[in-house]
């Protein structure tokens, strides 16, 4: 590594790799919003950042970490005033965000609460009608870095930073919004990371 600099491991979770080794509650939660959702008529679908919700060709909401942090974004506009008491997080600037703007962050049992009370605010105003909520029953056992890493739901990126990094840098790096990656370690014990060249015949 150049001088001043070293690399470091930065973990990047999947959504599925993020359920796993969330809390019991939060598992429950994300079943139950889902049965929610479809009770509908929307798809839910996980991608590797989220799982987005769709009816017909309209994404109508993001279920997603931030952090360790279940959230829901929801195709509201955050700026709506009479949607002031749920004090939802304006996430317009972000490109992923783009139909889903308004985010709400379950901190807590009132969070989650307003968190399908938002799901009947959005849907019911787009005309859809709720038929029953049935009972999901998905598990998803908890599981160690080493094993998401195997299964393929967390990849490994080497990451360029200054030796000091932890003052000038990693708290960025793990801040809540940042994209993917939350997770960073240093080279194990008595191994340290190293540029390898992969020259083309040309070059």
């Amino acid at each position: 590594a150049p001088a001043g600099k070293k690399f470091v491991i930065r973990y990047n979770y999947s959504f599925r790799g993020k359920l796993h080794q969330t809390t019991d509650e939060m598992k429950n939660v994300y079943n139950e919003l889902k049965a929610y959702f479809m009770a509908y008529g929307c798809k839910v679908r996980e991608s590797w950042k989220q799982a987005r919700v769709t009816k017909g060709r309209k994404t109508v909401g993001q279920i997603l970490f931030r952090g360790r942090k279940l959230c829901v974004a929801y195709a509201l506009d955050p700026k709506d005033e009479t949607l002031a008491k749920y004090h939802l997080r304006d996430v317009s600037d972000k490109k992923r965000f783009e139909q889903t703007q308004a985010l709400l962050r379950l901190t807590g049992e009132r969070k989650i609460k307003q968190a399908f009370r938002l799901v009947d605010i959005m849907l019911e105003g787009l005309g859809m009608q709720k038929g029953e909520v049935e009972k999901l029953t998905d598990v998803y056992e908890y599981k160690e870095l080493e094993e998401l890493i195997l299964e393929g739901l967390v990849k490994e990126n080497q990451v360029l930073v200054a030796e000091d990094y932890e003052e000038q840098g990693l708290e960025e790096m793990l801040d809540e919004d940042f994209e993917g990656e939350n997770e960073v370690s240093e080279a194990p014990a008595g191994k340290k990371f190293v540029i390898r060249y992969n020259y083309s015949f040309r070059g």
